[in-house]
């Protein structure tokens, strides 16, 4: 099978611009492309989102706390030897 390079990048920055809901998400793992198939592929990440702060009782600074939260686009209908 000749497979051509899939170029996915601009695709997966517009779903991570689209996720992100708060300045407090972040990247922390991924993208990665799996499953890629000749007229699919999945793309998974995972981003880890402040839910609150620890604070010792006395102390001046407090301690973000980060909730990770997995996602998953399964892209379907992609064309063999096509650009995206």
């Amino acid at each position: 099978m000749n497979w051509k390079r899939l170029n996915l990048l601009p695709f997966i920055v517009f779903i991570l611009t689209l996720d992100s809901a708060t300045a407090q998400e972040r990247l922390s793992k991924g993208p990665i492309i799996q499953n890629v198939q000749t007229n699919r592929a999945t793309i998974n990440w995972v981003t880890t989102r402040t839910v609150g702060e620890l604070q010792k009782l006395g102390s001046a600074t407090a301690t973000p706390v980060g909730e990770q939260v997995t996602h998953q686009v399964e892209l379907t209908g992609l064309e063999p030897g096509t650009a995206y």
